[in-house]
């Protein structure tokens, strides 16, 4: 099979890392997925920069900051309809059902083949993020305070 795209699998490797890699290789794509391992911090900044989109198809995630990270890169998202991400993504991002592979190839091929939708879903992201300014959060905060005072 030949491939003209690398898939990149960061984060921790789980139980199944290895049946992974294996049939990465088995299909014959073992070159073309990259198994990172646990990155954090300033290392996270190139693997955003470089890629064409951002895939999380978690079950839960508490907050989602990785999404925001993918905004602030200006990487497009791809994230699941579940959990904390549609408040943290808003209308930033594709939404997937996490269970359902085929949702999830859909709208990678969406971003893959659509120069313009990346595009959309890029400005949609740096507007999102707006919404996480930290001095804008912590002006609201002492509001509720102040009002809360009252």
């Amino acid at each position: 099979m030949k491939c003209d795209w690398k898939l990149v699998l960061a984060g921790k490797k789980g139980w199944l890392a290895k049946e992974y890699k294996q049939i990465a290789k088995d299909m014959g794509i073992g070159k073309d997925v990259i198994f990172t391992g646990y990155v954090i911090g300033d290392d996270l900044v190139p693997l955003f920069k470089n890629a064409d989109f951002f895939v999380l198809p978690s079950l839960y995630e508490g907050f989602g900051t990785t999404v925001l990270e993918a905004f602030a890169t200006g990487t497009p998202a791809i994230v699941s309809n579940v959990s904390s991400l549609p408040e943290i993504a808003g209308d930033a991002a594709l939404f997937v059902n996490p269970l359902d592979v085929q949702n999830i190839a859909d709208a990678m091929t969406k971003f893959a083949y659509d120069e313009n939708l990346k595009n959309e879903y890029r400005g949609k992201g740096k507007k999102q993020l707006e919404k996480f300014d930290w001095e804008k959060c912590a002006r609201e905060t002492l509001e509720v305070y102040k009002n809360f005072k009252r």
